[in-house]
């Protein structure tokens, strides 16, 4: 919807610079109609800027109730990182196994798991 009126006044700015002269008592409105409409689109620098990235300790919770419930094994746990606070960090008893980073871009929030498989750790 937010795009759609963003289409909108970006459609109400062009046709008011090309019909000029019937169009300059207007042009300071739809000069901030356009701005307001492009703050509202995903891409526009502003919103990156009201993003909150950050994982809190009620998410923190949440992650690792869902961890031990989809892999059945109550030694994970996930912990906050000590000088970054969009990721956590995943382990299986003491043992560092992955990352989870925010993704909170799209307006959606949601998370993704990383987790890293050296070749040693596959030789028995």
């Amino acid at each position: 919807m937010i795009e759609a009126e963003a289409a909108g006044a970006l459609h109400g700015a062009w046709s008011c610079n090309h019909r000029a002269a019937s169009c300059r008592a207007g042009s300071a409105l739809s000069s901030n109609r356009l701005l307001l409409a492009l703050k509202a689109l995903p891409w526009h620098p502003s919103r990156h800027s009201e993003r909150t990235d950050t994982v809190d300790k009620t998410e923190l919770a949440k992650l690792e109730g869902y961890l031990r419930r989809t892999f059945a094994n109550h030694a994970i746990s996930v912990r906050a990182r000590m000088k970054k606070n969009d990721s956590a960090e995943v382990y299986l008893a003491d043992e560092f196994i992955g990352i989870i980073h925010v993704d909170d871009e799209d307006g959606d929030r949601s998370f993704n798991f990383t987790m890293a498989i050296l070749d040693v750790d596959l030789e028995d």
